[in-house]
């Protein structure tokens, strides 16, 4: 054997070793630890609540359509409220519409404000969709129990194919919990 050899022999014993020596408390590649002076952990279910609905997704009745002509606006509040056991934050994920008319296709221009209608400041970024579509929303927090209102507007921007189209319009939200 040369001295090559055994010399990579050696580095190749020296790697197997080093790798199984750092595996073998955990037998993963890597490990973390976290300490905290706090008694107590918050545990709880998460449970947002849209309109009157449970669950991420609502469908909105009151901005549903039928026979609504081009640049017509609906209204309506939306209640959300935190069913869960512990305080939560949320943000709209995606909103737009659902058509029911084959050969349909329609654009809505969705806008929400926080608040009860007309609303106050936008609770999201307005944005004309034809079908449900991200949206850029900010995390807002919400107390166990507690409960805040949307006013949400609907303009129907566009309406092509067959006609007159039927269509809904859905909401789904993200929500993860908050720390106290």
């Amino acid at each position: 054997m040369t001295k090559r050899n055994i010399l990579l022999a050696a580095l190749g014993m020296l790697v197997v070793s080093l790798l199984f020596g750092s595996l073998s408390t955990t037998f993963a590649l890597w490990s973390d630890q976290q300490s905290s002076d706090a008694t107590d952990v918050a545990t709880g279910t998460i449970e947002l609540s849209p309109g009157d609905g449970t669950g991420p997704a609502f469908a909105f009745p009151a901005l549903s359509g039928t026979n609504v002509p081009v640049g017509g606006v609906s209204q309506a509040n939306l209640t959300i409220k935190n069913t869960g056991t512990t305080s939560l934050r949320f943000r709209l994920r995606t909103a737009g519409p659902t058509v029911s008319t084959s050969g349909a296709t329609v654009g809505v221009t969705l806008d929400g404000s926080v608040g009860a209608c007309p609303g106050g400041p936008a609770a999201f970024t307005s944005q004309t969709v034809t079908s449900p579509t991200v949206f850029t929303a900010p995390w807002t927090g919400i107390a166990r129990g507690g409960q805040t209102v949307w006013c949400i507007r609907a303009t129907l921007a566009a309406a092509t194919g067959t006609l007159p189209a039927t269509y809904t319009i859905s909401f789904a939200f993200d929500a993860e919990q908050t720390r106290p």
